[in-house]
């Protein structure tokens, strides 16, 4: 739950210092950093105890901004899919995804393609899916996300 990447709770601890140190050991050996980016996948549990979308909004500008003060520059978002014997039990979560990529000029949306694996059978239960269906979306995501820094004449 998002919830539990807010400041102070250790979900987002571990992450700001995990980055903190990967920066670190790349300095200490003489590799520049020119940009930082975060791929970020989360909310299905929201999603589960119906967390309304504005304060999943909410929360996650919170969580982006604590990320960010720590160098991250953009985030690129992979929208959840949806759960496999309820087809609706996200949309509220997958609908506030969609919005932040307008809302935030700081994230941008790069893959929507978890909310198809359902239909074509590719998750092994109700929350997870089968690796093609990770591969299928991390194509689709580094391809967006690369044309997205190509518009913004980064690459």
């Amino acid at each position: 739950m998002i919830a539990q990447w807010q400041p102070g709770q250790p979900l987002l601890i571990d992450l700001l210092n995990r980055l903190d140190k990967a920066k670190s050991w790349l300095m200490e050996n003489n590799i520049r950093v020119g940009h930082i980016y975060l791929l970020w996948l989360q909310g299905e549990s929201d999603g589960d105890f119906k967390t309304p979308p504005e304060k999943y909004a909410s929360m996650i500008r919170i969580t982006f901004d604590e990320i960010k003060k720590h160098g991250v520059e953009h985030i690129f978002l992979l929208q959840i899919g949806h759960h496999r014997d309820d087809q609706a039990l996200y949309l509220p979560i997958q609908e506030a995804q969609t919005n932040m990529d307008s809302d935030f000029g700081d994230m941008t949306l790069v893959s929507t393609c978890l909310k198809t694996m359902a239909e074509r059978g590719l998750m092994k239960d109700p929350f997870h899916y089968h690796q093609a269906a990770y591969n299928e979306c991390g194509e689709e995501a580094a391809q967006n996300t690369v044309d997205y820094l190509k518009k913004q004449s980064i690459l």
